[in-house]
């Protein structure tokens, strides 16, 4: 995402040139790269390479640990955002050390466990639908393949009321951008759907939604395109009641939470998933009640 990546521009010249040295030095291998980082850069590339995975996990919690703990160093940028800066700069070459599917278990594994640095976890998650680096890709190469444990290890996590509201909500806004774009490929990958936006295309330069060509019944979807949608239409079903349960529990869910439930029922309101509706305005009503 570009607005991340202006983010992370700011926070390279806030934490690594402009901040003063915390005079407590963090212990290799995180204090080594930001030694690096402050006084030769072009080294770093160098030691991140050599480093073994676990080295990068282990600088990675490091990071995430120190950002959490001090209170004056990182207060130009919200803590999660350096967090997740300094996650992505430990993880550069992490895949080009370790297999796709034993490195990215390992990474799930983080993500599932409370015990875990809580800004490490978010990070990870938030790599799971965001994609601005390498590291990204081969991520989200594994969660597409794994997608079942994974929604798993998320919902757990959004169910979690005891685990941290701020990786609740990242867990939130995954499922809900991956379980759109997974009933976007489908429907947009339809025979008759690809047919009617070729034609449209030719006569107009404005955006064409699928879901209202859907809804309106000026598009039907191949059977084997409502086949396709059956267990995404499932796992969407849970992930709404789950967040009508959430907004409707102001006694004991954060508000910040609830609310963010509800901005995300909000966009599955008419969604291609017709199947849903009935699921979304109940929830809603959960919320305005």
């Amino acid at each position: 995402m570009k607005t991340f990546l202006t983010v992370c521009s700011l926070i390279a010249v806030v934490v690594f040139v402009g901040a003063q040295v915390p005079k407590k030095v963090a212990p290799p291998p995180w204090g080594q790269i930001r030694l690096l980082y402050r006084e030769r850069i072009e080294d770093v590339n160098t030691y991140l390479k050599s480093l073994s995975t676990e080295e990068m996990l282990t600088a990675a919690r490091q990071a995430c640990r120190e950002v959490q703990e001090d209170t004056q160093e990182y207060r130009e940028a919200p803590k999660w955002a350096v967090a997740e800066f300094h996650c992505i700069i430990c993880l550069r070459f992490y895949f080009d050390k370790v297999d796709r599917d034993m490195g990215g278990a390992a990474l799930l594994k983080i993500v599932g466990d409370q015990s875990e640095p809580h800004l490490l976890r978010r990070a990870m998650i938030s790599r799971m639908w965001e994609t601005d680096v390498p590291f990204d890709g081969e991520f989200q190469a594994y969660v597409s393949k794994n997608e079942a444990k994974v929604t798993a290890v998320l919902t757990n996590i959004l169910k979690g009321r005891d685990d941290d509201a701020m990786v609740r909500k990242e867990a939130m806004q995954c499922l809900g951008v991956r379980l759109g774009r997974q009933v976007s490929e489908i429907i947009r990958s339809d025979p008759n759907m690809r047919e009617t936006l070729k034609e449209k295309r030719k006569h107009t330069s404005r955006v064409i939604r699928a879901n209202e060509l859907v809804r309106s019944g000026e598009v039907s979807l191949t059977e084997e395109t409502m086949k396709a949608l059956e267990p995404v239409e499932a796992r969407t079903i849970a992930y709404v009641k789950l967040l009508g349960a959430i907004v409707a529990d102001d006694e004991n869910e954060p508000e910040e939470l609830r609310k963010e439930a509800r901005r995300r029922l909000e966009i599955w309101r008419r969604s291609r998933l017709t199947g849903l509706d009935d699921e979304v305005e109940k929830a809603l009503q959960q919320a305005a009640g």
